[in-house]
């Protein structure tokens, strides 16, 4: 394995909870306030059906970029 080798997403080692403020799909990214915040959000599970809508909370789970990984709490 190349030293330099970086995968495309990380885990957090412990999941911390936000709030949608724009709706999530599984086809469409959303938007969370985490940490004071607000990020773009996507799905980590592509197998989530139900869409998230604002005021709900989740479980961030990781990043991909500066989009951050969630899913329903």
């Amino acid at each position: 394995m190349d030293s330099f080798y970086r995968p495309d997403f990380q885990l957090f080692s412990q999941p911390g909870t936000g709030t949608v403020v724009e709706t999530i799909t599984l086809l469409k990214r959303g938007r969370v306030k985490y940490l004071s915040s607000y990020w773009p959000a996507q799905f980590h599970d592509e197998s989530t059906l139900s869409p998230l809508i604002p005021e709900q909370a989740v479980l961030v789970v990781g990043r991909k970029g500066m989009t951050l990984l969630i899913q329903p709490q």
